[in-house]
C-alpha cells in the first residue's frame, strides 16, 4: 500500500519524512483540508486523529475516494494575471474563476475607467506575498495549463485564492465550469466589491470582443485573417477549466462567420489549412516566421521578431490580449512597439 503513496489525492501537512522534491516543486502528502471554498484548514492535534483520517480514506471505495487532483504543486508562488501563476515551470489556470485581464479597463463608482485587470492582478501578488501556494490539479486547459484549486498557505491555516477573489470582486465566479464560487459573488455583487462598484464586461464576452475587433483589423487591413487566428477557429474551442471528458466541443459559430466574412471580402485567398496543422497555416500565412506580440507585467505591448534575444523564451497567451503579426508594420500598426535587444 505504501509504494502507491505517490498517487493518493491527499496529502500529510509538513511531515519531514515524506516530502518529495521534484524539479523545484515540493509534492507534499496532506490529510484532506475542508473543500468549502475560503475555509482554513483542519489542525490535527494528535498522530492519532490524523492515522485515522488516513485509515479511513484509504478504506473508502466510494467514487469520491478515486477522483483526485492529477498533480499537486507547492511552492513560491509567480502571479501573471488575475487568475493565472506558475509555481516553478509549472502553468496554473484557476479554477472556476474569471479575472479581468491585464489589459482590460472597468468603470468605478465614479463613473471613471480604469484598469481593472492590472488592479487584479497587483491585489493577487499582495495578498499571497512571499507565503507558498497549493494548488491540486483537476484537469488541462486547451493551452495545455494546470487548471487547479489553489491556497495561500500560512502555517497550518490556508485561503483559498478564488474565494478571496470572487469575495473582493477581483474575479467572478466561472459559472459554467464550477459552482462554487456563486454564493461569493452575489454577496460581492450586493456590496459592490471590485469591479461590481461600476460597469465591467465580464471577462469571457470581453475576449470574445477582443479576438473579434482583432478579426475585423486585420480583414480591413490586409484583407486576410492573421494566420494563429485562422489555426485557431479550425480548432474545435474547448472552454478554460473543462475536460475533454465532461465538456463538448463547442459549434464553430465564430469560426464560420470569420470564413464567410473572409471569403466576401477576397474570394482569391487560400482556404485555411487543414485540422491539426497546428503552426503549419501561420506560416504559410506569413511567409516566415511569426512575430511575438507579447504583454509584459506593466501592460506595455511588445512584439519580437527572430532578431529578439527572448524571441525563443516568449509564449503568447491569446487569452490575455497577446497576439501574433506577420511584418513589424502590422505590429506597429496595433499599438506595439520592438523589444529594446
Amino acid at each position: 500500500m505504501l509504494s502507491h503513496v505517490n498517487h493518493l489525492p491527499f496529502a500529510l501537512q509538513r511531515p519531514s519524512c515524506c516530502n518529495v522534491a521534484a524539479s523545484r516543486q515540493v509534492h507534499r502528502l496532506v490529510v484532506p483540508q475542508a473543500t468549502v471554498p475560503g475555509r482554513h484548514a483542519v489542525e490535527y492535534g494528535s498522530n492519532g486523529i490524523a492515522a485515522a483520517a488516513l485509515a479511513a480514506i484509504l478504506l473508502s471505495s466510494g467514487p469520491a475516494a478515486a477522483a483526485g487532483p492529477l498533480a499537486v504543486f507547492e511552492g513560491p508562488a509567480r502571479i501573471v494575471d488575475g487568475d493565472t501563476l506558475y509555481i516553478g515551470t509549472e502553468k496554473v489556470r484557476l479554477y472556476a474563476v474569471d479575472a479581468p485581464e491585464k489589459t482590460q479597463a472597468c468603470t468605478n463608482s465614479r463613473g471613471e475607467s480604469y484598469m481593472c485587470g492590472q488592479v487584479a492582478l497587483q491585489a493577487l501578488k499582495e495578498r499571497v506575498g512571499t507565503r507558498p501556494v497549493h494548488c491540486e490539479v483537476k484537469s488541462k486547459d486547451q493551452y495545455g495549463r494546470n487548471v487547479a484549486a489553489c491556497s495561500i498557505m500560512d502555517g497550518r491555516l490556508s485561503e483559498d485564492m478564488g474565494s478571496w477573489l470572487v469575495a473582493n470582486g477581483h474575479a467572478v465566479a466561472y459559472k459554467q465550469f464550477g459552482k462554487d464560487y456563486i454564493v461569493m459573488e452575489e454577496k460581492a455583487h450586493a456590496m459592490k466589491k471590485g469591479v461590481w462598484q461600476g460597469e465591467f464586461t465580464e471577462p469571457a464576452l470581453w475576449r470574445k470582443q477582443q479576438r473579434a475587433a482583432s478579426l475585423n483589423s486585420s480583414l480591413s487591413s490586409t484583407g486576410s485573417l492573421p494566420g494563429p487566428l485562422q489555426t485557431s477557429l479550425a480548432s474545435p474551442a474547448v472552454a478554460p477549466n473543462s475536460s475533454s471528458s465532461s465538456q463538448a466541443a463547442a459549434p464553430l459559430t465564430y469560426a464560420a462567420a470569420a470564413a464567410k466574412a473572409l471569403q466576401q471580402q477576397q474570394p482569391a485567398v487560400a482556404a485555411a489549412p487543414p485540422l491539426g496543422a497546428v503552426g503549419v497555416g501561420s506560416q504559410l500565412q506569413c511567409g516566415g516566421p511569426l512575430i511575438k506580440g507579447n504583454i509584459n507585467s506593466k501592460g506595455q505591448k511588445i512584439y519580437h521578431t527572430t532578431a529578439s534575444g527572448s524571441y525563443a523564451r516568449v509564449e503568447i497567451d491569446e487569452k490575455a490580449g497577446e497576439r501574433y503579426f506577420c511584418t513589424e508594420a502590422e505590429a506597429q500598426a496595433a499599438g506595439w512597439r520592438a523589444a529594446l535587444k
